[in-house]
């Protein structure tokens, strides 16, 4: 892979995977010792800490995704020279090094209660507890979200606004521009991202917004270790599940690249996101943007 989009789809499968591994159920100690061991199992294990790194790195993945295609789309001669696969894998690596520094919160707030033995999370007040929930709601919900929504409907004016020269003609000629069916592909994935972020918004909205209102002292303290957690934690771990699935089904390249890996053939070793067309020397091959 050398495109920028390219290098973010990768982070965002890898975040995606490890979501998948660190929601794997593990053993509960019934007893926890008042050490070094016991402070870390709360402070990592029992707080899903890696498990909510993942999902924070994948959220703020799409962020990028959705912000790196819109500046494609309005700036394409400066996102040429400047999305790199050096300044993508800078990006990726901030977002994850951010997410880690917000996540701390969990480790902060949770430790082993030496009377009862138990990890317990305790806030220093009721009002840090309300200005964390806020913040959370605010950093992993309302600002990803209203990102991403504002990101894909101006890309969208965009593109439509760019057709408008195209749809008038009916000329063959103008029907096998490159610039055309480079807009056509553009277009195609646009509305694959936007599945994704509905799928973001239907399955992550219900688990923000309980957390939220957990933290705001609306919903009762036993929310956070009884059933109705667990199946919004697990609704939310199912946009992890389906970000593949759509990327496989709307873009025919991920087919193919997934036939390969069944069928044993040699994939495409160019750019996933990559519109190419041929020029009239069959020698010579015309790159144009990328087309997600």
């Amino acid at each position: 892979m050398s495109r920028s989009t390219d290098t973010l789809i990768s982070s965002l499968a890898v975040a995606d995977f490890c979501t998948s591994i660190f929601i794997l159920p593990l053993p509960t100690a019934v007893t926890i010792p008042s050490s070094i061991l016991g402070e870390l199992y709360c402070r990592f294990i029992f707080t899903s800490y890696f498990f909510w790194l993942s999902v924070g790195s994948s959220i703020y993945t799409l962020t990028l995704i959705s912000l790196e295609r819109l500046i494609a789309v309005k700036y394409p001669i400066e996102f040429s020279r400047f999305a790199s696969r050096r300044h993508t894998s800078l990006a990726v690596v901030t977002v994850w090094a951010a997410v880690m520094i917000i996540d701390l919160f969990l480790i902060l707030t949770c430790s082993v209660d030496g009377t009862r033995h138990t990890c317990v999370v305790r806030f220093s007040s009721s009002a840090g507890q309300y200005t964390v929930g806020i913040l959370i709601f605010m950093v992993y919900f309302v600002v990803p979200t209203t990102i991403m929504l504002l990101a894909q409907a101006v890309t969208a004016y965009i593109l439509h606004k760019n057709s408008k020269r195209f749809r008038g003609g009916n000329d063959r000629k103008d029907r096998s521009n490159p610039s055309y069916n480079l807009l056509i592909a553009k277009n195609r994935v646009l509305k694959m991202l936007f599945m994704v972020v509905m799928l973001f918004i239907i399955c992550w909205g219900p688990n923000n917004i309980a957390y939220f209102l957990y933290n705001v002292g609306v919903i009762s303290p036993g929310y956070l270790y009884g059933d109705t957690n667990h199946i919004l934690t697990l609704l939310a771990f199912y946009n992890s599940c389906l970000n593949p699935i759509v990327y496989t089904v709307r873009h025919p390249k991920f087919r193919a690249a997934i036939r390969g890996l069944f069928t044993g053939s040699e994939p495409e070793k160019d750019a996933l996101f990559e519109y190419k067309t041929e020029s009239k020397a069959p020698s010579q091959t015309k790159e144009y943007e990328p087309k997600i």
